[in-house]
């Protein structure tokens, strides 16, 4: 009973970990900067380094590894070194590695086989919203609301209200241009990235309380980015 307590209490410090940690940049963050920037390539620029260098990698790698630590048993030396080395082959991680070694190759887009594969491969990036978007509701079911409850307030406590303080005070110390501590500042009050809930099914852990939280935070962001951005900006 203590063994499966703590294996529970484990898998929700790994789901909020994962969906506190996480902001919804493609999903949210870049159509709400296209709207406050309007024909600015400089603050979408801006919010495409910030969303990578801050959420995209990061979750990808730690996040990851964070999903499988929490979500799959490592009491023993065997099974560390099995999760360890599922982080290390997981197609997320070999996805990421490809993709960065790629991107310093020169490749030639007037190659139409080239200009071919690139297109293909951006319409996959592009369907990945809808994609994860119906997954989330495959994996939604009646939770308790007593246990369902206070980890919506831990969550949204954590993503929408102190991250958002976290990075207003960061600005403010060490004097961001205008733009782009703006940039900043709507990119760490986005609700928690849909891509989450995924990560943390897909490595053992709770997929529908993850997807009910990544679904409730979208619901509070509503009122929290309007005050957050009248407050701080």
């Amino acid at each position: 009973m203590v063994a499966i307590t703590s294996l529970f209490f484990n898998l929700l410090q790994s789901i909020i970990i994962i969906v506190a940690g996480f902001g919804s940049s493609s999903t949210l963050g870049y159509s709400l900067i296209s709207q406050t920037f309007p024909n600015n390539p400089n603050a979408m620029t801006d919010a495409l380094i910030i969303s990578e260098l801050g959420a995209g990698i990061p979750i990808f790698t730690i996040g990851v590894a964070i999903a499988i630590f929490f979500g799959t048993p490592l009491s023993s030396s065997s099974q560390l070194r099995s999760g360890v080395m599922s982080f290390f082959t997981s197609p997320i991680f070999l996805s990421l590695v490809l993709g960065l070694a790629v991107s310093f190759l020169s490749i030639p887009l007037n190659n139409p086989i080239f200009a071919l594969i690139y297109r293909v491969l951006d319409i996959i990036g592009g369907s990945l919203v809808l994609f994860v978007a119906i997954t989330i509701g495959l994996m939604l079911k009646p939770i308790d609301s007593k246990t369902l409850l206070p980890l919506i307030l831990a969550v949204a406590a954590v993503k929408l209200v102190i991250e958002p303080a976290l990075a207003f005070a960061f600005v403010n110390i060490i004097t961001v241009p205008s733009i782009e501590s703006e940039v900043f500042l709507i990119e760490s009050a986005m609700p928690s990235g849909t891509v989450a809930a995924v990560i943390a099914y897909r490595y053992g852990c709770d997929g529908s309380i993850a997807s009910a939280l990544v679904i409730a935070t979208y619901g509070l962001s509503l009122f929290t980015i309007p005050i957050i951005t009248m407050l701080m900006m």
